[in-house]
């Protein structure tokens, strides 16, 4: 070979790079985490609980009476006397609330117990040989009609003087309720008599409801909720792979029956190192995914720690108003995604 042609390969392979080292290989390791439930109960109003598969709504007693004398006005005339009853028509009730943030319900079942009590001196329903009745009613927002129940002397039912009467009226399952929720007792009373006649004296009723509703339409801005905590699992990681992760983020596949966005802080939490938190949002669709970013330092902080878990507070999104029904629930799957450097 000529001198000159061995100089030009020497200068060829000294202008080449010859690695000196393994290559750099990226990998990315996906591994389960545990699944979360944000359960109906952290989504419902005070006054609202679940209850073998309804909600139980509270709503407070009803109370409410009327003198004689505003039922009958032509009693007036009569007061003081014994004499004929003229027979009077005439009505009086109590209105109540849901609680504030129950927009609405669909009642699955309930019933209104009543009690009345007679102070006007005589049974308005059997006066003389002639009855009468007395009719409960309960009805929502715009009278929309929930039940009712009558006391009819016709049919044998008397209301004597002094001794409390009770009265149970079932409500309309299917029915919408919506406040206020007023009852109403309505006494058609006879001509007839005579009858002692005290326009001062007093017939009442009380009225305790149970109301069981199938969903509700709830009023959610701003109300907290708090998920986890949820055990990570990560104690038996292999510390060769942790000094090799370069980064990663917590995916999380989300099913939302509520329609209804969360705004939280979510906090990695363990006994040997400090809290790291990050902000997470759920969307308000009813499938989503979304995703918490960590550095590869803040992963190697607590990836291999026993007892690592994840957990989070936060709030629905400003005027938020949503229908739930019971068993609904918000479902995070989480899976720990990382990329970790191999060589």
């Amino acid at each position: 070979m000529r001198p000159g042609h061995l100089l030009g390969i020497l200068t060829i392979l000294t202008a080449c790079d010859i690695p000196t080292s393994a290559p750099i290989i990226e990998q990315r390791w996906v591994i389960p985490a545990d699944t979360l439930i944000i359960e109906v109960s952290q989504f419902l109003p005070a006054g609202v609980t679940e209850s073998d598969d309804v909600f139980v709504v509270d709503v407070p007693p009803f109370a409410s009476g009327e003198t004689l004398g505003d039922l009958c006005p032509a009693c007036t005339l009569l007061d003081g006397t014994t004499a004929p009853s003229p027979g009077f028509s005439g009505s009086f009730g109590d209105s109540q609330s849901l609680p504030p943030e129950v927009v609405q319900a669909t009642l699955a079942s309930g019933s209104l117990d009543v009690v009345i009590v007679n102070g006007i001196g005589f049974d308005p329903i059997h006066v003389g040989d002639a009855t009468g009745t007395v009719t409960f009613s309960l009805t929502g927002r715009s009278g929309m009609p929930l039940g009712s129940v009558t006391m009819d002397g016709a049919r044998g039912d008397s209301i004597p003087v002094g001794v409390p009467i009770a009265i149970s009226m079932p409500l309309a399952p299917g029915a919408v309720v919506s406040s206020p929720l007023t009852v109403r007792a309505t006494v058609v009373s006879p001509a007839g008599g005579p009858v002692p006649i005290d326009v001062a004296s007093t017939i009442s009723i009380t009225a305790t409801p149970t109301v069981r509703v199938s969903s509700a339409r709830v009023a959610m801005s701003a109300k907290t909720v708090n998920f986890g905590p949820m055990d990570l699992g990560v104690g038996g990681l292999d510390a060769g792979l942790i000094d090799r992760v370069q980064a990663g983020s917590f995916r999380l596949d989300v099913t939302n029956t509520f329609g209804v966005g969360l705004d939280a802080q979510a906090t990695i939490r363990g006994p040997t190192f400090t809290d790291i938190s990050k902000r997470v949002s759920v969307d308000a669709g009813a499938t989503s995914a979304t995703s918490v970013e960590f550095t590869g330092a803040e992963l190697r902080t607590f990836l291999g720690s026993s007892g690592a878990t994840f957990s989070g507070s936060g709030a629905t999104a400003p005027g938020a108003v949503a229908t739930v029904s019971p068993g609904d629930r918000v479902t995070i799957r989480a899976r720990i995604d990382l990329t970790i450097h191999i060589g």
